[in-house]
């Protein structure tokens, strides 16, 4: 109940202030940088693991920030269920239209 009341003053001051919103932008490469090395550390070596760890990051961030806003434009107080929607939507586009998305691809 907790984490609810205080994700909920956290969306009202990131839709009430453009300057929190630019605050919490400001640190995105620098935490783009600590996701993408915690991704690193469970990836299997490799020549593209390091490649990998940053698109990873990226896809979390973007997600994470999307879903962020989407939940102050909509008034949704419940941020990890939305989250949770939103991985949803991914698994979905990416893991049951691969197949088919590639076949067109190759195609062309």
């Amino acid at each position: 109940m907790r984490d609810k009341l205080r994700t909920r003053k956290l969306l009202e001051i990131l839709k009430r202030s453009p300057a929190a919103a630019a605050a919490e932008m400001s640190r995105f490469a620098e935490v783009q940088a600590h996701v993408a090395g915690a991704f690193a550390r469970r990836l299997p070596g490799g020549k593209e693991s390091a490649l990998t760890a940053a698109v990873m990051a990226g896809v979390t961030l973007q997600v994470a920030g999307l879903t962020v806003r989407w939940c102050c434009q909509q008034k949704e107080s419940n941020l990890p269920a939305t989250v949770d929607r939103a991985i949803t939507a991914l698994e979905t586009l990416f893991c049951s239209h691969s197949a088919s998305l590639g076949k067109s691809l190759r195609q062309r």
